[in-house]
């Protein structure tokens, strides 16, 4: 792996300001040193790697041959598996043993609800069900449980589930069980005052 310092500057995402040689080898997190934001930078590995031999004779892209879309002169060696360009090898990025191009790794990156392979998952909607039932077990503590599981319900109904396809009715059973505690709760105390 090379180091920032084999490449050109580049801006900061949060602040703007240029960044670029002080900063460590890039296969570790690093930090802005303007802002302290931690940065996130996708290389394309022809930066860092020897570039290959050019062909002895002959123009790159020879009669009908595909070319690169964003190197209309360099011969297309692969095509993008998201978006389906061609790609030369410059432009050329693998993730995961798929080719990319540099756009379809910048709105990948730009859209948070993404599922992505390999990427932990935290199921919210397991959690609401597991607290709602614990309610229901416990039934003192059912006056905490109930609003904690309509918190998992409300706050990550939209929260990315699980690579799988995974529905939302574990949120729906543990918002009628909750409801149901809550319901049970006002009806105690109600019985109390009376």
């Amino acid at each position: 792996m090379g180091t920032f310092a084999d490449l050109n500057l580049f801006d900061c995402a949060n602040c703007r300001l240029k960044v670029g040689p002080e900063l460590p080898d890039i296969s570790h997190p690093a930090e802005c040193p303007h802002c302290g934001k931690k940065l996130a930078a996708y290389l394309f590995p022809a930066l860092v790697r020897p570039a290959p031999a050019a062909p002895a004779v002959g123009p790159t892209v020879i009669g009908a041959e595909s070319s690169c879309f964003y190197h209309a002169h360099k011969r297309a060696s692969v095509a993008c598996d998201v978006c389906g360009r061609f790609l030369c090898d410059l432009c050329d990025v693998q993730i995961e043993g798929q080719h990319r191009c540099a756009q379809c790794i910048e709105s990948s990156a730009k859209d948070t609800k993404t599922v992505r392979a390999g990427q932990r998952y935290i199921y919210y909607d397991s959690i609401a069900l597991v607290v709602a039932l614990a309610g229901l077990i416990f039934y003192p503590f059912a006056i905490v449980l109930a609003p904690a599981a309509f918190y998992f319900i409300v706050r990550h109904w939209k929260s990315p589930r699980s690579v799988l396809p995974r529905g939302r009715w574990r949120f729906l059973v543990a918002g009628l069980l909750a409801g149901g505690e809550l319901f049970g709760i006002v009806l105690f105390f109600y019985a109390m005052l009376i």
